[in-house]
């Protein structure tokens, strides 16, 4: 700062109001060096008495700026006008502030503006000096955000649609059976998988759950929804096989940074036979509401039917998997929850839980006798539990009914 600039008097109108600052405990400069962004100090001129730290550190590194003492230095020539028009604004209307959006010279930087009437010179001038304060906020990472933001939006929507394009319809009625699933992402869109097949008495279930939930595991679920197509078409491979390719297809795509648990559900109407195949999916539950009826004990009317502990696909480039059997009954129910429905959380990080799970599905089992019943009940009482709040994580389940001949 030259010579001639500290013996003005806009200098030492400054410099008393610092102190006056200062002997108020009001501010300080330390104060306001912590301020985020720009903050000067200037008179109706432009002329620039203040600044905080964040004035040279906004500037690009290599630009001259000890020489910067007034504020239209650092504004384009088309803002030059408009940012006048404000401070003459702000002199005329005390108590007021005004904002506008410009990009700095000497650097990259959008600024959003707030010019009012420095606070201590409203009611009190020194040496007939009028100060302003000039607050600048850098907006330049929210205009990035906001374009992250929608292509972003754009992705979601893109991902939304390949889902809705892979999930089944949710009610199959066929001579044989009744099948009902259910989806719902935590986000908009999520990483449940669900899709069946049925062709000449053979039903076969396609389910599982991708680690996370969002885009990602949404674009992993479309990848696979790809490989079981194709593997539908193979006739001569057994489930084990099936459950191989997956595997093998998801470590091709994924590279390790996604892992799914599967299942593969084959159903022989004919026989009533039942034959899976997991990678670390969660299990299938046998309902016996007539049990229920005349027990009242959920223990005593639900079977679990569980394989060999095995590991999620994606893991492993040689995983080791298992077939088990099962007969089925025409008075049961079969139901395949994904771990969204346990794992739902109240205010007091208290889990839905299994016990809770099976008990409200079985209860509105006995009731109703009706898949779509029984699922709404309990989705309803997990929105109950959870207060309303948004899922922590994707919930899916299918359920299957034989009807008797």
């Amino acid at each position: 700062m030259n010579e001639s600039t500290m013996k003005s008097p806009y200098f030492k109108a400054t410099e008393e109001v610092v102190l006056i600052l200062e002997r108020s405990k009001k501010s300080s400069d330390e104060f306001i060096d912590r301020l985020p962004g720009l903050y000067l100090v200037a008179d109706q001129a432009g002329t620039i008495y203040r600044t905080n730290n964040s004035f040279k550190s906004l500037m690009q590194p290599g630009q001259k700026k000890d020489n910067l003492f007034n504020v239209f230095d650092f504004l384009p020539e088309d803002q030059k006008e408009l940012f006048k028009n404000k401070m003459d604004l702000a002199f005329d209307t005390p108590h007021k502030t005004f904002y506008f959006e410009v990009y700095l010279k000497f650097t990259d930087k959008k600024m959003k503006f707030s010019i009012g009437l420095y606070s201590w010179f409203v009611n009190q001038k020194v040496d007939g000096v009028q100060l302003f304060s000039i607050v600048g906020t850098d907006v330049s990472e929210l205009e990035t955000a906001a374009l992250d933001n929608k292509r972003m939006k754009e992705e979601i929507q893109s991902a939304e649609q390949l889902q809705a394009l892979v999930l089944p319809e949710r009610r199959r009625e066929e001579k044989d059976f009744s099948l009902y699933s259910y989806y719902q992402a935590a986000a908009e869109c999520g990483g449940d998988f669900l899709y069946h097949e049925y062709n000449q008495g053979l039903l076969r279930i396609w389910a599982g759950d991708v680690t996370g939930h969002g885009v990602g595991p949404a674009m992993v679920t479309g990848v696979v929804k790809g490989a079981v197509s194709i593997l539908e078409k193979q006739k001569n491979l057994d489930i084990v096989s099936k459950m191989r390719h997956l595997n093998q297809s998801l470590l091709d795509f994924a590279k390790g940074e996604y892992f799914m648990t599967f299942q593969i559900v084959e159903i022989d109407l004919n026989a009533k036979q039942m034959q899976f195949c997991q990678a670390g999916h969660t299990e299938i539950f046998e309902f016996l509401p007539k049990s229920y009826q005349s027990s009242n004990s959920v223990w005593e009317a639900v079977n679990t039917l569980s394989g060999e502990p095995s590991t999620p696909l994606g893991t492993s480039g040689e995983p080791k998997f298992s077939v088990e059997k099962h007969s089925l009954r025409s008075d049961a129910y079969y139901v395949c929850f994904s771990d969204g429905f346990e794992e739902a959380e109240n205010s007091e990080g208290k889990l839905f839980g299994q016990r809770r799970l099976l008990g409200t599905y079985l209860k509105s089992l006995s009731q109703d006798n009706d898949l779509a019943s029984a699922c709404d009940t309990l989705l309803e009482r997990v929105q109950r539990f959870g207060e309303f709040r948004p899922l922590i994580d994707d919930i899916s389940l299918w359920s299957l009914k034989l009807k008797n001949k």
